[in-house]
């Protein structure tokens, strides 16, 4: 498991903030890999082949679900009180990737 899968298992939305503020906005990169190990990353899959998200959805943590997609969207404009953000959908829409698809019952 990653620093963020357990945050999530461990329901942490205080700890998630604070690897993506600490670590992951200050080299401006959504990956920190200490010799190819992706140690914090919204794409690291666990031993189970699920990704933070992922696990946070099969285990009912909507809360944290919302905490990883807000830590993990970026600002790209704003006009008064009108705010743009992106995120991407690699790392939301992930169930077609075998691992995830395994893992979570809906293939033998």
């Amino acid at each position: 498991n990653s620093a963020l899968h357990i945050a999530v298992i461990w329901q942490r939305s205080n700890v998630i903030k604070a690897i993506y503020d600490d670590i992951l906005s200050k080299d401006g990169m959504r990956t920190y890999k200490i010799s190819s190990f992706d140690l914090i990353s919204l794409n690291a899959y666990n031993n189970l082949g699920f990704t933070p998200l992922t696990l946070a959805a099969k285990l009912g943590y909507a809360s944290i679900v919302r905490t990883l997609l807000k830590c993990h969207r970026r600002m790209t404009w704003t006009f008064g009180p009108i705010t743009c953000t992106l995120g991407g959908l690699a790392e939301v829409d992930t169930m077609g990737h075998p691992r995830v698809v395994k893992s979570m019952g809906l293939i033998s």
